[in-house]
């Protein structure tokens, strides 16, 4: 029988996969855990035999891996592992000498019992008092973020017609504040928005105080020029990879993970996806040579979905012209056909876009439960 210890980590049983697990089990583990790995035991007692993190889940896509594959043996079968007898001082040294955030624990049999995470709190049943941590400050990115702000946002009129959608309250502020605070703390501090529809609303807002200590710089779209188009008013000042974002994204997924990415695999354009499942209500029937040959009831289909959200390097943002009108799919096309390197970048954390009534009032119901306010 298993120990089960939890001082650390109230969820951590979520994170417990077989190798017999899909690579969606996989991420579901993540999600549902909050650990930010999965943790792959062998057996009943839950011996340790390995885990599996979002960037392993990554890299098995790069390589056309589909998310109904079962795991396997595509997992890190020599983690960095801590014991249930360490004290929380040792546990905050190996992470810090490893440079993980997170140790699964186990006992002397090798049975996964917790998951140590860095900065954070004990659970209520736990007596162990961690240290404080230090106030976490991310080194500054020098990488900037262009915001495409400038859409008429016509299908969101019906609840917000008097702003720009960027401006529309989701949670306890404007989207494109949430946007910009989360970008900011983990360490970007330029930024440049495209302005068009409402102009003038946008440039009020980013004039507060709020935004007093970041670079922002606008860029007004005489008319509407695409999701790309207005990328090309900012071409010179652009001379690292670029991240951007349509402003009406909200989304837990790190920045930085995507800017690391891009540069580590040395990609022309990332493309952040999103898995989307559509459900068949019928049965699709398989047909060869006039011959009915499988039927499969109701099915669920897996596509991967644009989420809005890019890196482009200067090169790319030289191939849109200035004061032209361009669609991101083109210019992903145009570096395609060249040869150029367009990669993705699996999201699988919390992404809504802020499109539709339906999901205005599903991001406003969300809101604390992702973004805490």
């Amino acid at each position: 029988m298993t120990a089960s210890i939890n001082k650390y980590s109230p969820t951590w049983k979520s994170s417990l996969i077989t190798p017999q697990a899909t690579i969606r089990d996989a991420l579901r583990a993540i999600d549902d855990s909050g650990c930010l790995m999965g943790c792959v035991v062998a057996d009943h007692e839950n011996k340790l035999i390995g885990i599996v993190t979002d960037s392993d889940v990554r890299r098995l896509l790069l390589v056309n891996y589909s998310l109904e594959m079962p795991i396997g043996d595509r997992f890190n079968p020599n983690p960095v592992v801590g014991s249930i007898n360490h004290s929380p001082d040792e546990l905050f040294a190996i992470c810090h000498e490893s440079g993980v955030r997170e140790i699964p624990l186990c006992d002397s049999m090798g049975r996964i019992c917790d998951v140590f995470i860095l900065n954070a709190i004990p659970s209520v049943d736990s007596k162990i008092t961690l240290p404080a941590p230090a106030p976490f400050c991310a080194p500054k990115i020098e990488n900037a973020m262009f915001l495409l702000a400038g859409g008429k946002g016509t299908r969101l009129k019906s609840v917000v017609a008097d702003r720009p959608k960027p401006l529309a309250v989701v949670g306890s502020k404007p989207i494109i504040q949430t946007i910009i605070e989360r970008a900011s703390a983990q360490g970007i501090q330029n930024f440049i928005i495209s302005l068009n529809h409402m102009a003038n609303l946008l440039e009020e807002h980013l004039a507060a105080p709020c935004y007093s200590r970041l670079k922002i710089r606008l860029v007004h779209e005489p008319k509407p020029l695409g999701t790309a188009g207005s990328i090309g008013l900012a071409r010179k000042f652009i001379t690292k990879p670029l991240l951007v974002s349509n402003a009406d994204v909200l989304t837990t997924v790190a920045y930085q993970k995507i800017l690391s990415f891009h540069d580590v695999n040395k990609a022309d354009i990332t493309c952040v996806v999103r898995p989307h499942e559509v459900a068949v209500p019928f049965g699709v029937l398989d047909i060869q040579d006039q011959k009915i040959v499988a039927i499969r009831e109701k099915p669920n289909f897996t596509y991967f979905v644009n989420a809005g959200i890019y890196v482009l390097n200067p090169s790319v943002c030289e191939l849109i012209p200035e004061g032209g009108s361009m669609d991101m799919p083109n210019l992903m096309s145009t570096v395609m056909e060249a040869g150029g390197k367009v990669l993705p970048f699996l999201a699988h954390e919390y992404w809504v876009d802020v499109g539709q009534p339906a999901d205005f009032h599903k991001a406003n119901d969300e809101f604390r439960d992702h973004f805490g306010e």
